[in-house]
């Protein structure tokens, strides 16, 4: 139960949708490295897990993915 009612939100299965997918990546193309690591969570999760290796492109990107929902 997340609180959403089904008949005024869209929900969708992300990998049935292949716009979803190539709207990602055009997204991961064009914007800097730089800005995904100001992001606020990112720098959080850096302090909070300091002894696992976050320079991953699906830890960083992740952002970018939420941006194309």
């Amino acid at each position: 139960s997340a609180g959403l009612n089904p008949g005024v939100a869209t929900l969708f299965v992300q990998s049935h949708v292949p716009e979803h997918a190539e709207l990602h990546l055009l997204l991961s193309m064009i914007t800097p490295l730089g800005w995904l690591e100001r992001v606020p969570s990112y720098k959080d999760q850096q302090e909070q897990i300091k002894d696992k290796d976050l320079a991953t492109y699906g830890f960083l990107g992740y952002p970018l993915l939420q941006s194309a929902d």
